[in-house]
């Protein structure tokens, strides 16, 4: 919360305004431009996707993408997981909505040790997004740092070598 002139200010829950990028927006084109380390050998394997940046109500249960997917930004080379992923990644069919406890159950995002901010805003504010929080999906004011979650494409230039994805063996391409 940022105090000036004697008012509050929480944040803003846009990732694209009047194309204005946020700063989450900024902050991964930054990290994918200068610090993840990726050299132009390594950028080689990634591409570009359309990234769903659609707002949703805590209490949405559509799981298929049309909710966040009603608006997207193009030729992103860089992007967050969205709720409808994190529905998609619990096999369990009581997974509804993000207030399911039923969603963290067989759901590899649960497991998360950091919180992290996701793509999708919540619609019936302008001040509150997405994060995964200890395994659970919740709305958190845009005005509190976290840790993100980055998704990149790979192109059909990457062969899978090895691994089974798991932390301790990672898949291995080339």
């Amino acid at each position: 919360m940022k105090l000036k002139d004697n008012k509050i200010f929480l944040g803003i829950n846009e990732y694209e305004y009047n194309s204005l990028d946020s700063r989450i927006k900024e902050t991964l084109k930054d990290y994918y431009d200068k610090k993840a380390g990726f050299t132009d050998e390594t950028k080689q394997y990634f591409t570009t996707f359309d990234l769903c940046i659609g707002k949703r109500s805590i209490s949405d249960t559509t799981a298929d993408g049309s909710t966040e997917c009603a608006k997207k930004i193009a030729n992103q080379p860089l992007g967050l997981l969205t709720v409808y992923e994190y529905l998609q990644a619990s096999l369990d069919k009581g997974c509804t909505s993000s207030l399911d406890a039923n969603c963290k159950n067989y759901n590899w995002m649960s497991t998360a040790k950091l919180s992290s901010w996701m793509a999708t805003a919540d619609i019936e504010t302008s001040k509150k997004a997405f994060k995964v929080i200890r395994g659970d999906a919740k709305i958190s004011d845009c005005n509190s740092g976290s840790s993100v979650l980055a998704v990149l494409n790979l192109t059909e230039k990457a062969i899978y070598v090895d691994g089974d994805g798991t932390e301790e063996n990672p898949y291995t391409f080339q």
